[in-house]
């Protein structure tokens, strides 16, 4: 590595290192503000709160690297050019890709980071969090072992059975209920095609109610539509679920698989899981995004300047991406062309204006 790489990759680390830091330090103090009335009402352990942001640490860092390179690199070249290194090094006749060839490279290894880091790290930490939070903080009973599929719990006088919770209909799919008298010998299990979360209370549908005494049955009747005394509330059952943020690409897969195989839906989870394929882009895309402006107008602008471009740049890249991944999982638009399409978009603008600035 020369000279003048080495040097152009110790100023942009150090301003990376700093703009990452602060940015987990913003987003934790207003995080914590948002939620603490929230979570002090339960009068919980100040170490089980220090946990559960010490477990989102990992999902604000994945979130924060691409601002981070943005920010650090329209910086980092701002600031030499404001102190005309960048004009001295074309004066003794190096181009600007050579100058910018080592942010480029380091932009690629963070983004190979988040990669690894959403993949490896977010999952587990996200189930953590997750278990804090409905434990220790709000004090209340872990019932089940998070997972979408065959999940049992018990309450007071019942056992439940739920084949499969789909949050986005509120609907629980092949449903078990057993009901126990004070001896635990079974008194009623209730079976359901489904039930549907409607006015505030669960609607089992096309099911068979089943008496007993003393594991002799008594009575069995089919049913149409009927109200169920379910404890667990679509809010309450999220907590168990797991989101796609706390699967990594072969778990989604694996996931997007069994639900295809019961005839569900699953373009929202294939939008997702090339989502979290590119997302890891966003981070080399940002820096190429950065570069051109930071060479064009640091001098001028300087570093103002170049934190205000970066606040612009993320926000319409986000807003873009967004509305691109909702589009995609309303089947507005094909899943690839959502998952990709924005990252394909910035990314050759930024290599278009990397191409037209002056060497």
């Amino acid at each position: 590595m020369s000279v003048l790489a080495r040097y152009v990759s110790r100023e942009f680390l150090r301003l990376f290192g700093l703009c990452l830091g602060a940015l987990i330090v913003i987003y934790l103090v207003f995080d914590f503000i948002d939620r603490a009335g929230n979570f002090f009402r339960s009068d919980p352990a100040f170490v089980h709160v220090l946990l559960y942001f010490l477990y989102k640490i990992p999902t604000i860092v994945f979130q924060l690297l691409p601002v981070s390179v943005l920010l650090s690199t329209l910086l980092v070249l701002a600031i030499m050019s404001r102190n005309s290194e960048i004009t001295a090094m074309k004066a003794g006749g190096v181009s600007v890709p050579t100058i910018v060839l080592p942010i480029l490279l380091w932009s690629l290894v963070l983004a190979g980071g988040a990669f690894a880091i959403n993949e490896f790290v977010v999952p587990a930490a996200t189930t953590k969090m997750k278990y804090v939070k409905k434990v220790y903080i709000k004090k209340q009973e872990w019932r089940v072992k998070i997972r979408d599929k065959d999940f049992w719990y018990k309450s007071p006088g019942a056992i439940y059975r739920i084949g499969r919770f789909r949050p986005e209909e509120n609907s629980l799919h092949r449903l078990q209920i057993y009901r126990f008298d004070e001896g635990f010998s079974l008194r009623e299990r209730i079976d359901a095609e489904r039930a549907v979360w409607a006015d505030d209370q669960w609607r089992a549908v096309s099911g068979v109610v089943r008496k007993f005494d003393r594991g002799r049955l008594l009575s069995e009747s089919a049913f149409e539509e009927q109200a169920i005394d379910l404890p667990e509330t679509p809010e309450d059952l999220l907590i168990y679920r797991k989101d796609p943020e706390q699967m990594g690409v072969r778990d989604l897969l694996a996931y997007i698989n069994d639900l295809k195989s019961e005839g569900f839906d699953v373009r929202k989870y294939r939008v997702d899981l090339h989502g979290k394929i590119s997302f890891s882009l966003v981070t080399a895309i940002m820096a190429l995004l950065g570069i051109p402006w930071a060479i064009r107008s640091g001098r001028q602008g300087g570093v103002a300047f170049g934190i205000g471009l970066a606040v612009i740049i993320g926000v319409v890249y986000w807003i873009v991406l967004g509305f691109a991944l909702a589009l995609g999982r309303s089947g507005a638009l094909p899943v690839l062309v959502a998952a990709w399409g924005p990252h394909v978009l910035f990314g050759v603008a930024g290599i278009v204006a990397l191409i037209r600035t002056r060497s």
